[in-house]
């Protein structure tokens, strides 16, 4: 393994990872796995889906999930999506 110029590990993050998470696809058998494991593990986890219709699934989440329904194409949507998440 090298070491970058910084002196710190490849492998190793350089901060703390974020309490919030965004998953896109989050209605798709890779989306709804992908939940599964982040809840319980962030203070919040929003998810986008592409309709109401696909929503169901996601109540497994609990409290910490939220479920924002749209196309990820649409900037009104990706706003809605990123809002009050910390960068």
């Amino acid at each position: 393994m090298t070491t970058p110029p910084d002196g710190r590990r490849a492998d190793v993050p350089a901060s703390e990872p974020s309490r919030h998470v965004v998953v896109t696809g989050a209605s798709g058998w890779l989306g709804q796995n992908l939940l599964r494991a982040l809840v319980g593990r962030r203070d919040r986890v929003r998810c986008l889906v592409p309709s109401d219709g696909d929503t169901a699934p996601l109540a497994l989440l609990g409290p910490e999930g939220e479920v924002v329904v749209g196309d990820g194409r649409d900037p009104a949507t990706a706003d809605r999506l990123f809002d009050a998440v910390p960068a």
